[in-house]
C-alpha cells in the first residue's frame, strides 16, 4: 500500500466487541502512513471520559508520540446527550461536514 492517509471508522460501542481495541492496535502498526480515527454512531461512547479505559489506556497515553488523529462525530455525541466536555482529552470532536471532507480526502477507509 502507498502511503497515504488512512482512517479507521468506529462505529461499534466500547461493550459490543473488540473492535474499539482493534482498531487503536491496527493503527499503530501502520506509522509510515497519516492515520486518523473517528468514532461515529455507537462508537461514540467509547470516547466518554467515565467509560472503562483498561484496554485502550496504553494507546492513549502515547497517542501524541504515534502522531494519530482522534475525532469523534459531534452530532453522533450530542444526540445521546453529551458534549465535548465528556470525551478523553486529545480528542477532538468534528461536525457532519468536516468528518465528511476528512473521509473523503482519504486514500483508505476501514471500517470497524
Amino acid at each position: 500500500m502507498e502511503n497515504g492517509k488512512v482512517i479507521f471508522l468506529i462505529t461499534c460501542g466500547p461493550f459490543e466487541t473488540l473492535h474499539n481495541y482493534e482498531s487503536l492496535r491496527t493503527s499503530i502498526a501502520l506509522f509510515y502512513h497519516e492515520v486518523q480515527i473517528i468514532w461515529i454512531e455507537n462508537g461514540v461512547f467509547s470516547t466518554l471520559k467515565n467509560n472503562d479505559r483498561t484496554l485502550v489506556e496504553p494507546f492513549l497515553r502515547h497517542v501524541d508520540d504515534l502522531e494519530v488523529s482522534l475525532y469523534v462525530s459531534e452530532s453522533d455525541l450530542t444526540e445521546i446527550g453529551f458534549n465535548k466536555e465528556d470525551v478523553f482529552e486529545g480528542i477532538m470532536p468534528l461536525n457532519d461536514a468536516s468528518l465528511i471532507e476528512l473521509i473523503s480526502d482519504a486514500r483508505t477507509v476501514i471500517s470497524f
